[in-house]
């Protein structure tokens, strides 16, 4: 299972790395599903704000998709980083 993790990993940050601990393997897939939750979400946003005709919610669409983006470069964090 950690090896299936390391490669789904490997295609988001680019580097294959499998994981020293258990509880360590548990927070990278986590992570990895979050990033996966917030990919889906942002390009669903992105996809709304582009035909949103109102700006006052293009600009409300917009300020989530920033937020989003930021937690997902916040869980990428959790994945490229390795603990001892």
């Amino acid at each position: 299972m950690d090896t299936v993790i390391a490669l789904q990993t490997a295609f988001i940050t680019g580097v294959f790395a499998i994981t020293s601990s258990r509880e360590h393997a548990v927070e990278r897939h986590q992570a990895l599903q979050e990033v996966k939750k917030l990919r889906v979400e942002i390009a669903r946003l992105k996809a709304a704000a582009t035909k949103e005709k109102q700006i006052a919610r293009q600009v409300e669409l917009n300020t989530e998709i920033k937020r989003l983006e930021r937690d997902e470069t916040q869980s990428l964090r959790l994945l490229r980083t390795e603990k001892a």
